[in-house]
């Protein structure tokens, strides 16, 4: 019996045949293809192989535009998809990098308006009344039903904040006129913590104020509010001609035993019409008020410290 193969001593007999005739073919096609290329180089152009080169092309070529324009739908789909995804994908982008720069932008206008009226407020620091220390307060609370009219401040007692401190805005001058930023009376402070002052506006009805009219001779007169916020300056005496855009201004009387808390020649606001007459020679005057105090977020409360402000605030 002849010996068995070893294991891995090869492939069998056959299977060495196969490969040995496989190799000889690719040796045999690989020596045609350098006698072909080197007959082709070497004759002329009309030679036989340059001839045979263009009917090949000739019959290839229709074969290969149908091929090309088959292959084509295909590749311009592809080509689609993957530009459509690349649009897409840059759109997100730029909507994300778009939110951001409108942030931005939102962010920088609403900083430049804090700004703003943080300015509005330090210009009317040296125009408040002698006797005070002005202290700008931004409004933190409102009541959910807006009859009271109050708003609370964040600032209080800690920050020099009492009662009876009044409260002003800055009232910017009309462009037309040469004028600096000038303080307007909106309210009182009514309560405080050590942190935060509760401010009653003069619209609320509950407010009193002792005005008059700027340059009248007789500084009689009474401010309150309606139940709509309408300030009316009552008990006016009737032969006093009123103009309308006349200045209304705190009187700062009182009487000897309850002062009047707001020091005199404060702007309130200017009349706006002239209402009928009152019993006993009197006229009514509707008076609006420089800033509308509802719609601000920051005031200057001026605070006494000089004795004269320190007893009105106690009166």
């Amino acid at each position: 019996m002849p010996p068995s193969p070893l294991p891995g001593d090869g492939l069998s007999r056959v299977s060495r045949r196969r490969i040995a005739a496989r190799r000889g073919i690719v040796l045999g096609l690989l020596v045609l293809s350098v006698l072909i290329f080197t007959s082709f180089f070497r004759e002329s152009e009309g030679g036989f192989l340059h001839s045979l080169k263009g009917t090949v092309g000739a019959v290839v070529a229709p074969v290969q535009s149908g091929a090309v324009g088959a292959v084509q739908p295909f590749k311009d789909g592809w080509n689609w998809f993957a530009e459509l995804r690349t649009a897409r994908d840059e759109r997100n982008r730029l909507q994300t990098q778009n939110g951001l720069l409108q942030s931005q932008v939102a962010k920088q206008r609403t900083d430049a308006e804090q700004v703003r009226k943080l300015r509005e407020q330090l210009k009317i620091a040296d125009e408040g009344p002698a006797g005070y220390k002005a202290v700008t307060a931004r409004v933190i609370a409102r009541p959910p039903i807006d009859i009271s009219r109050r708003v609370t401040l964040d600032k209080g007692k800690s920050d020099g904040i009492v009662v009876n401190a009044p409260v002003f805005v800055p009232v910017p001058p009309p462009p037309a006129i040469d004028a600096t930023t000038f303080p307007a009376l909106v309210g009182l402070v009514t309560s405080v913590t050590s942190r935060s002052a509760t401010v009653t506006l003069i619209t609320d009805p509950s407010m009193q104020i002792g005005a008059r009219l700027q340059g009248a001779a007789k500084p009689l007169g009474l401010l309150t509010a309606t139940a709509s916020g309408q300030l009316n300056l009552s008990q006016v005496p009737s032969d006093i001609a009123i103009a309308v855009d006349t200045i209304v201004v705190t009187s700062g009387s009182g009487t000897p035993q309850l002062p009047s808390p707001y020091p005199p020649d404060l702007p309130i606001g200017t009349v706006s019409s002239v209402g009928g007459r009152e019993p006993g020679d009197f006229q009514t005057v509707q008076v609006s008020p420089y800033r509308d105090p509802q719609q601000l977020s920051l005031f200057t409360v001026f605070t006494p410290v000089s004795a004269e402000a320190k007893r009105r605030a106690g009166g």
